[in-house]
């Protein structure tokens, strides 16, 4: 708008000029010619304005003075259904910023507005950390066929100009003007990676809840082998002790031993002498 008053300005002066050379016979025709021209110039900067209607775009969240706001752009491939951010240390999201019969079309605009909700300080996973980190934000998105996807890496303060949703492969990320990189930059990578480690988290966790039921199974079947036999144990204790004592067995004396033979005194040895008192 400014280059056009610019040239009107020289338009006017190109004129004027033309009026010093030829004479003042027809000033008051040229002056006509000038107004007409400025007119016509104000009437097609009007209608240039009116050409360039600000774009229309959805209103999801609430306006505050703390809130950030960000005009999304929808490339996922379908239309969005449901939009909700979050704080990196809370457990869950919130409750759908959209209304149920509000969607983002696929290439339509809107206007997200957030307030970061205020969360124990205790419960981050940085909260040990003794340098301050900037607290990150994390965005869950429903498409129309119920997908569910989820941004990591979505910074609000880095964003400079509208963002885009994207959606390859399966991984959801954006794509935006960076203020502190002055480029254009994408979070695919870091979507990836977060998505990695939530996968390698996962599975330590079920390998750690295997062995764990391993263990717990092996000491539930420790303690009932141990309580079987003790119950064995008892109930041959109680049996023997609930028992007759057992009857005496007669067992004979054995025969004495044979008497020795007598000896007849009369009995002659030879040349043996017996002293006959």
């Amino acid at each position: 708008m400014k280059k056009q008053r610019v040239f009107v300005c020289a338009l006017v002066l190109l004129l004027l000029s033309t009026l010093v050379l030829i004479g003042c016979g027809n000033t008051e025709d040229y002056v006509a010619e000038v107004e007409a021209a400025e007119e016509v110039e104000e009437v097609e900067e009007i209608e240039e304005e009116e050409e360039e209607p600000e774009p229309e775009y959805l209103v999801i969240g609430t306006e505050t003075e703390d809130a950030y706001s960000v005009l999304l752009v929808n490339q996922m491939g379908l239309d969005i259904q449901e939009i909700s951010v979050k704080v990196s240390c809370q457990t869950d999201f919130p409750e759908n910023f959209m209304a149920a019969d509000e969607v983002v079309e696929q290439e339509g605009l809107a206007k997200l507005f957030y307030t970061p909700a205020e969360v124990d300080e205790s419960e981050c996973p940085c909260a040990d950390f003794e340098v301050e980190i900037n607290p990150t934000y994390q965005v869950r998105i429903v498409l129309e066929n119920e997908e569910v996807h989820e941004l990591s890496a979505f910074d609000f303060e880095d964003f400079d100009g509208e963002v885009a949703l994207l959606l390859e492969d399966g991984i959801a990320f954006v794509a935006f003007e960076s203020l502190s990189r002055g480029e254009m930059v994408d979070t695919r990578d870091l979507e990836v990676a977060h998505i990695e480690f939530l996968a390698q988290q996962a599975a330590e966790a079920e390998e750690a809840a295997r062995v764990a039921a391993e263990e717990e199974a092996a000491r539930v079947a420790a303690e009932e082998a141990a309580r079987l036999a003790a119950e064995a144990q008892a109930a041959a204790d109680a049996a023997a002790a609930a028992a007759p004592p057992p009857e005496p067995v007669y067992t004979p004396a054995p025969p004495p031993p044979p008497a020795p033979p007598e000896q007849d005194v009369d009995i002659c040895l030879p040349d043996v002498e017996i002293n006959v008192w």
